[in-house]
Order: C-alpha cells, then sequence, then structure tokens
C-alpha cells in the first residue's frame, strides 16, 4: 500500500524509537514563495545485467520561486560513474570541471574519494554546489546500491555469499560496529557480522515528484505499473530554504529507494529534516531530524544525537557531523543528510 505524504515538521513526539512505525514521508511538499530549492538525485542501475559493474547517473538543480510562485533555474549539472562491485570507480565525469573530475578515476568510495573531491575543488564556493554534492553523495549511493539489485532479484543468500567472498563493506565485509544500526550487539548481523539482508526493513513509497506541482521535483516522474526495464537504486534528496528576518530556515528530505519488477519503490532509508540557523552568526539555533523509513530496530535512535550540534557553525558541518557522529553514534545515511546542510546560506543567497 502506498503510504500518504508525510509532515516533516511533525510533533517531537514523533521522533520516539519505541515503537518506530516504517511510513514513507510522501512527496516533496508544495514550494513556498520566495524560497529556493535544491534537488538532487543519482540512479544507479546495471548495464551489463549483473551485479558486478555499476553506473550511477546523477542530476541536480537548483531552483527559485519568487513571491508569485513562479520557478526560475538557477543551476543545473550532471553526473556520470561506474564502478566495480566492491565500489572502486573506473569512471568519473560531470558537466564541470573535467581535469579534476578525471582524477577521481581508480578511487573507492569512502573517505578517499571524498579527499581527492576537496583537492579537484579547492574553492569554497564549489563545495557548496549542487554539483559538488552529487560527486560527495558517490561514495554514499555506492554504498547502498546493492539494494536496488537485491530488491530485485531477491538474491539474499548468493549475495550475502559473494559480499563475504569479496570483504564487500565495513572491515573486510564485517559490517559490525560501523553505524547505530549495526552496533556490537545488533540483532541484525550474523555471527560473522553480515547484515542479515532479508530481514531488512523497507516501506512502499510514492514518487517525490508532487502532483500539484510537477515543477517542484526535477526529472521525469515515476511510472507505477509500469514494468521497468531491470533493477536499479536511487538517493534522492531536496532541501528547501528561505529567510525570515535573521534566521535562516530549511526543510528537507532523503531518500534512498529501489525499483520493484511492477514499477513501484521501495525505500530503504528515508528521513526528513528542520533547521533553523541564527543568520549573522551562522550559528545553528534548532535541528530536528524525523526518521521515516530506516532498516534495522535500533537505526531511529540517530535521531536524537542532532541536538548536539545546536550552537555550533553550520559551517564547520562537513568536520562536526562525522566527529561527532562516527560509527555507532550515528547513522551513516543520517549524517549525509547532516554534512549537506552546509550550503544553505549560499543556497538562500544564489541569483
Amino acid at each position: 500500500m502506498r503510504t500518504p505524504p508525510g509532515n516533516p515538521c511533525a510533533p517531537a513526539a514523533q521522533l520516539s524509537p519505541a515503537p518506530f512505525v516504517s511510513r514513507g514521508g510522501g512527496s516533496v511538499p508544495l514550494r513556498r514563495p520566495n524560497s529556493v530549492r535544491r534537488t538532487t538525485s543519482i540512479d544507479i542501475d546495471w548495464p551489463g545485467g549483473d551485479s558486478s559493474a555499476i553506473r550511477f547517473r546523477g542530476h541536480s538543480r537548483d531552483a527559485r520561486t519568487g513571491a508569485d510562485g513562479a520557478l526560475v533555474t538557477l543551476a543545473q549539472s550532471w553526473v556520470e560513474a561506474q564502478a566495480s562491485e566492491t565500489r572502486e570507480f573506473s569512471r568519473v565525469c560531470s558537466s564541470e570541471h573535467p581535469a579534476g573530475i578525471a582524477a577521481l578515476a581508480g578511487s573507492r568510495a569512502g573517505g578517499k574519494l571524498r579527499a581527492l573531491l576537496c583537492s579537484a575543488f579547492p574553492d569554497p564556493a564549489d563545495q557548496l554546489s549542487g554539483h559538488f554534492l552529487l560527486l560527495d553523495d558517490l561514495a554514499g549511493a555506492s554504498l547502498v546500491s546493492s539494494w536496488g539489485w537485491l530488491a530485485w532479484t531477491r538474491e539474499f543468500e548468493a549475495f550475502t555469499a559473494r559480499a563475504k567472498a569479496k570483504g564487500i563493506g565495513g572491515k573486510d565485509g564485517n559490517m559490525r560496529g560501523v553505524c547505530i544500526g549495526l552496533g556490537p550487539d545488533s540483532q541484525s548481523l550474523d555471527a560473522d557480522g553480515y547484515p542479515l539482508i532479508e530481514q531488512q526493513g523497507s516501506t512502499l513509497v510514492p514518487d517525490l515528484a508532487n502532483p500539484a506541482d510537477p515543477d517542484g521535483w526535477q526529472g521525469p516522474p515515476d511510472q507505477p505499473g509500469v514494468t521497468p526495464p531491470g533493477p536499479g537504486t536511487r538517493r534522492a534528496r531536496w532541501i528547501d530554504v528561505w529567510r525570515e528576518d535573521d534566521t535562516l530556515h530549511a526543510l528537507g528530505g532523503f531518500q534512498d529507494s529501489a525499483l520493484e519488477r511492477d514499477g513501484s519503490r521501495l525505500a530503504i532509508h528515508e528521513y526528513r529534516f528542520e533547521v533553523q540557523v541564527d543568520a549573522p552568526s551562522g550559528l545553528i539555533r534548532k535541528v530536528r531530524a524525523i526518521p521515516h523509513v530506516l532498516p534495522h530496530t535500533e537505526c531511529p535512535a540517530a535521531v536524537h544525537g542532532v541536538a548536539r550540534l545546536v550552537g555550533r557553525p553550520l559551517a564547520d558541518l562537513r568536520i562536526d557531523v562525522p566527529t561527532l557522529f562516527a560509527r555507532e553514534a550515528g547513522c551513516t545515511h543520517l549524517n549525509d543528510v547532516l554534512r549537506a546542510l552546509v550550503c544553505l546560506p549560499a543556497l538562500a543567497d544564489s541569483r
């Protein structure tokens, strides 16, 4: 059953992880007048028809909505990449900075890839763009890419055997301790530290495109009921930002999903968030994350830690988030949500 749209400003009581009801956040909300929206998506598939050669195709768009509701596109970009099953990138190309992007080929997803990105884009302004966010997201998108293959084929045992043989993910394949959902005592891991994939929670979700505002989401809409050509994973984000007096406001969402054979979409990760920043000082006044879809019983507890960011400089999120919420102290995917918020002032002021 498809879930109704959620409310990203839901009461705080919904943050309680006990009991946690997995429920999609729904389509993106209607755009606000006098706001800027950033949308990004990375679609992942396997052109060779197997799960070894992975293709990534990403698109980003920044668009301003005026007082009259009219939308004006401010920036657009694209990224394409190819990686092995063990997340080594053999090819990366994009709409911007081709020389620097080519240097990413041969890197493995994770910290090394992000370090190379900072070398390829030394200008801080470039690091706040939607284009940079797409490239930065290749690490997380590659981590979750196998979900699309598994959701389509249901080859859980075969994939687990291959992951163990090739050491895919974590420390040589052992995922114990990598995040709050896979802590030392997690019931979601087998004796060797590999996730019990067939037990992961997921939820059918609707298209993110809002039928009442088709311009509010980039790219073609999903077509439920139309048989897709094959398995596919999608990482999607949206961020709305606007100013009120001395406060910078933002609402947004993050979703990892996969195609089903009937064209429906199955989410494995989904968060919504709300942020307020003191514009003159750049300090975070309020931050709240709402879990909608998460795979493991322990995962929702990660949202309670985000209050530790209150009072900290927004500009330091790319340093503070990995430090404060490393391994069992946080959620890998929630960390990706929070790190991306460093762009809010630049996005609000974009023309």
